[in-house]
């Protein structure tokens, strides 16, 4: 049985700029194994926020294949590609796009509670992820009453709640300062190792991207491992 949970095949992504072709993923190839941990870097511009998009089946390659937990993604209807991002993708983004009408024990059940889960069994499971995220005394304060650092750990609970196959991280620690950003990063390497979530992570953070057991280097539409 393979250990796969994300790949890309081929994946060719261009725009038009003022009329020229502009090449942002060349023929790209990538493979993620279970549990694995994976930083992208690469320079401004270079399209690492568009291949995280591509991945997670937020838009569309030019051509190529994406397969999540072993599932090639073309044609499947909008329904069922959000069933499966919510089954087997977590993301986690610069901002932590928490909802801001809702305490953290909720936003943080919001995945359950949209994959049929009750809201008893919503609530258990996330009250024990932000306790596992430090926020155990958080659980009914609003994203507006957390710290930059306590609303980016929610957001870290929330992608890993349902133990997701893989994590999506676009400069996660991007907004912070450099001691809650090394908190945050540390804690996703942690709860990777419990879990056995695989991460691939998008940043311009070369120190922290040195810290992740795998690297790759985004440059001219292609990956190099470095």
């Amino acid at each position: 049985m393979s250990n796969v949970v994300l790949a890309a095949n081929g994946l060719n992504k261009s725009y038009d700029d003022a009329g020229e072709k502009l090449v942002v993923l060349d023929s790209l190839e990538l493979t993620v194994q279970a549990g694995e941990t994976l930083a992208i870097v690469g320079a401004s511009g270079s399209g690492k926020s568009t291949l995280l998009q591509l991945l997670a089946g937020l838009d569309t390659a030019d051509s190529g294949d994406v397969s999540v937990a072993g599932i090639d993604i073309r044609g499947l209807s909008p329904a069922k590609l959000g069933r499966l991002r919510n089954q087997h993708m977590g993301f986690v983004y610069q901002f932590h796009h928490l909802l801001p009408e809702f305490d953290a024990l909720e936003n943080v059940a919001m995945p359950l509670l949209l994959a049929g889960k009750s809201t008893k069994e919503a609530s258990e499971r996330a009250a024990t992820m932000l306790d596992r995220v430090g926020l155990v005394k958080r659980l009914k304060h609003r994203p507006s009453e957390l710290s930059g650092g306590e609303r980016q750990r929610a957001a870290v609970a929330r992608a890993l709640v349902s133990e997701p196959a893989v994590v999506l991280a676009d400069e996660p620690t991007g907004n912070l300062d450099q001691e809650n950003a090394m908190q945050v990063f540390e804690l996703m390497l942690e709860l990777n190792q419990q879990t056995n979530t695989a991460i691939v992570l998008v940043t311009h953070d070369e120190h922290l991207a040195a810290k992740m057991p795998r690297q790759e280097l985004l440059q001219n539409g292609k990956l190099v491992t470095l």
